[in-house]
């Protein structure tokens, strides 16, 4: 016996189209879209971080794992969860652990995120980390002075940080609302 699939366009996505729809499943269609476009900002805005860190490893040839890459694996694995979990626009029940899972990563990534703005703007970059080696780089190659080469580097990675925050946190709140209209769409049809 086959398990039990929901007919194609019953995921509510399809509400434009009809004459009588709840309104639960017209938030939920709604949250659902725009939950998978700022998921594909958090995906873009972790491939931009992912090569700002990859700027030493090409520039010395020389890779020193940092607490960075924990973030990377950490946005990576919930990006999985995410596309997992949501069934790919697919109309069937969605895994909701997952979603929850990839709540729950973002909720934690967005706080380190935080902290790390934070941290930005009040240390010095130490000497070897990623702003300190580009901004080495920039002095030494393109003749910056090494006061502006800091500077450049230190905003560019303040604006990274606070766009992948921007992207986790987003993702988030609509996670967030999204668990709890498919909650309250299951009690409902109970």
């Amino acid at each position: 016996m086959p398990p039990h699939k929901r007919p194609e366009g019953t995921d509510g996505g399809d509400h434009a189209y009809r004459m009588t729809v709840e309104q639960r499943y017209k938030q939920r269609a709604v949250v659902r879209k725009r939950l998978r476009s700022l998921a594909l900002s958090n995906i873009t805005c972790t491939l931009i971080r992912v090569a700002y860190h990859a700027l030493p490893l090409l520039l010395h040839g020389a890779y020193r794992p940092s607490p960075a890459d924990a973030f990377f694996a950490a946005s990576g694995v919930s990006a999985l969860l995410f596309l997992l979990g949501s069934g790919l626009g697919r109309a069937h029940r969605e895994k909701l652990w997952m979603l929850k899972a990839y709540c729950f990563i973002n909720i934690v990534l967005a706080v380190s995120m935080a902290v790390s703005v934070y941290l930005h703007g009040t240390v010095v970059p130490e000497e070897g980390s990623y702003p300190a080696l580009l901004a080495g780089f920039l002095h030494k190659e393109a003749g910056l002075p090494a006061d502006v080469g800091t500077t450049i580097t230190l905003v560019a990675q303040g604006i990274l940080d606070a766009c992948w925050a921007a992207a986790l946190a987003g993702a988030t709140t609509l996670d967030l609302t999204y668990l709890r209209l498919t909650r309250d769409t299951s009690k409902k049809s109970k």
